[in-house]
């Protein structure tokens, strides 16, 4: 039903929440096949939707012509699908929502993968009661809380400014592939754009004067999908930013760094189809491999060999922990931070307009540790804070001491979200004391 109008992502991300859970609601695991041979069949073959000879959407299975394995895995799981009565049945919700709180190898799934899937499951439900295929909704009937998981960024092992630097600068030394990359790396780090929003960018989203700081207007983004998902058949989908307006725009200061390697990248490379400033190896979008191999050859030319078996700076997405974290630990305002890097704090909070000049704390953020005198090498930078409040998404970011100045300058009680429900601020539950090390959410960048 939602399958139409929905980006490419979203039909994959409910395929893959209804591939964790069916599995789970069988009646005995007798013959069962292979754990991944199943999940295959699920994702790819049930829940995925193609269009048939006569237009219409049905499932793959039902328009192709699937392997033996394939064929043979989802009739298994036809025949020990228990019925949708069973349902109605506390033991049995709460394995599915078991499942769904794990990963399949029976670990903890991080907390927003929980909150991703548990709504699919949740509409699946609700669909079988307008249908009068269940009585009443069974998950009101069972009081179930996700396991704990630890779903933070550990600072740790976010690279300070001057091995952020070395990391990108390590990049331009990997041949002709890492010489087009280095910019890619340094929008990740001095704009905090995340990968697909990089590869989305074009050279009219940048401002770039000869002097000075210049400026990138983010409005889409290209997240690899998968070829099967999208409408093009390519695997990558284009879509406005994530969990933003589908015409939003974040506008974002870029310091003279980075506009000299954006000005350097266009002069050697030039631009693709319709403008595209990172393209792949063979042309076309770029893919993930390519610049997550760049990435870890970088961090092998720039880490010790302890380092290098450390979490530390292990994927490029680390670069945008890195430039948020160094924003906030030089003083820029956490209402700012957040209009440049993450989500709307609320529905309905306006958006603010016009052009945007860095400020002086901006400045100063990325003069910090240039020379490697002002930063740590395996430490990231960390936010002090004192009592008050300011909630970005789940977590308190920094406190701004003003209990009713609302993240877009306006004056309104305090707040913070958790599971969805508004609830009044308790800074001392939340907020650590001035001068220890703040943790972020995951979900935060």
């Amino acid at each position: 039903m939602k399958w139409p109008n929905a980006s490419a992502k979203h039909p994959a991300s409910i395929a893959d929440a209804l591939a964790t859970v069916t599995p789970r609601l069988v009646k005995d695991n007798r013959g069962a096949p292979a754990p991944r041979i199943l999940r295959t069949a699920l994702y790819s073959w049930a829940f995925r939707l193609v269009l048939d000879q006569d237009g219409d959407l049905v499932a793959r299975i039902e328009a192709e012509e699937a392997p033996e394995a394939i064929v043979a895995a989802l009739d298994g799981i036809g025949r020990k699908s228990v019925d949708i009565a069973a349902l109605n049945t506390p033991t049995v919700v709460w394995s599915a929502l078991d499942s769904l709180a794990r990963k399949m190898d029976g670990t903890a799934a991080a907390d927003n993968t929980v909150t991703r899937k548990v709504p699919v499951f949740s509409n699946c439900l609700r669909y079988a009661v307008e249908m009068d295929r269940l009585p009443s909704l069974p998950l009101t009937k069972v009081d179930w809380t996700p396991p704990e998981t630890d779903d933070e960024i550990d600072f740790r092992y976010v690279p300070g400014p001057d091995l952020a630097r070395k990391l990108i600068d390590a990049v331009g030394e990997q041949g002709d592939r890492g010489r087009h990359l280095k910019a890619f790396f340094g929008c990740l780090y001095y704009t905090a754009t995340r990968p697909g929003e990089a590869v989305a960018l074009r050279e009219t989203d940048f401002t770039l004067p000869e002097e000075g700081w210049g400026q990138v207007v983010l409005s889409s983004s290209s997240p690899r999908v998968g070829s099967g998902w999208t409408d093009s058949g390519e695997s990558y989908d284009s879509r406005g930013l994530k969990k933003r307006a589908r015409k939003a725009t974040r506008e974002v200061p870029m310091p003279p760094d980075l506009v000299r390697l954006i000005r350097n990248h266009i002069a050697e490379f030039g631009t693709g189809e319709g403008g595209r400033l990172f393209r792949a190896a063979r042309g076309g979008g770029l893919l993930s491999k390519e610049y997550g191999d760049i990435w870890k050859a970088a961090r092998r030319a720039v880490l010790a060999k302890e380092e290098a078996k450390t979490p530390l700076a292990e994927v490029p997405y680390g670069l945008r922990a890195a430039g948020v974290s160094l924003w906030l630990e030089s003083g820029v305002s956490p209402a700012e931070v957040a209009r440049r890097a993450v989500p709307p704090l609320r529905q309905g909070d306006p958006p603010q307009r016009g052009p945007r000049e860095p400020t002086d704390r901006t400045r100063s953020a990325f003069e910090v540790g240039r020379d490697g005198d002002s930063a740590s090498r395996m430490v990231g930078v960390h936010t002090p804070a004192i009592r008050g409040g300011l909630a970005l998404r789940n977590h308190h970011v920094k406190c701004s001491g003003n209990h009713d100045e609302r993240p877009d300058g306006g004056r309104q009680s305090a707040y913070c979200r958790s599971r969805n429900r508004r609830r009044a601020c308790d800074c001392h539950d939340h907020c650590p004391p001035q001068g220890e090390a703040l943790r972020l959410p995951l979900h935060f960048i």
